[in-house]
């Protein structure tokens, strides 16, 4: 079978523009991954910023529904240009350590503080991924506290195949501050589709 020139041209231009859209699409998908906090996103190994022992030493021992995942903590490294305290969660009997969620935070006494930072921290990742939507959570309650009287206010951006960015104020109550020691603080998040998922069931 012959096809006219007029027509290959059509499909071939055709064939481009599906081929375009589609790598458009994942690499917007992608994006995600080149967000880093002190250096770290989401897939890279622990063990390049630190050892076993440390990673097993620091796990707080936080109590989840199931084993799955874990978590593990290290307050002021040297290597921290920005952040106060990393959180990262690591899934169990996984000899590489590849991350799946990182949480930086910086801590304050003045809750105030922490929405000043959270308002130009948002409008800079707005700027930054200006195809994505940002979705404004409002305040809610904090699960940590009984009372009712700490909250959360919370901003993210969902990107391909369900991975997040979250930048959230944690604005805790006096008794809460007193009794664990914990400050106010603004906890800035990338976390993968497969950990939030997991996080979902708690």
């Amino acid at each position: 079978m012959v096809i006219e020139k007029s027509k290959l041209i059509k499909i071939i231009t055709l064939i481009f523009l599906i081929l375009f859209f589609y790598s458009n699409f994942l690499s917007k998908a992608d994006d995600i991954k080149d967000f880093e906090i002190e250096g770290m996103g989401i897939g890279d190994s622990l063990l390049n910023f630190f050892n076993e022992k440390q990673i097993i030493d620091n796990n707080p021992g936080y109590k989840y529904h199931s084993d799955e995942f874990y978590a593990t903590v290290f307050y002021d490294e040297k290597f921290y240009k920005t952040y106060e305290s990393l959180e990262i969660h690591l899934k169990k009997n996984d000899k590489k350590y590849m991350i799946y969620a990182i949480d930086g935070l910086i801590f304050y006494d003045d809750i105030n503080k922490c929405y000043s930072k959270q308002k130009e921290i948002t409008k800079e990742i707005g700027s930054i991924f200006k195809n994505i939507d940002m979705v404004d959570v409002g305040t809610r309650k904090l699960s940590g506290d009984k009372s009712g009287k700490s909250t959360s206010k919370t901003f993210y951006w969902e990107f391909g195949f369900g991975n997040f960015i979250a930048v959230e104020c944690y604005d805790w109550s006096k008794e809460i501050l007193k009794k664990n020691g914990w400050h106010d603080n603004l906890r800035i998040s990338i976390i993968s589709k497969e950990l939030n998922d997991w996080l979902k069931m708690n």
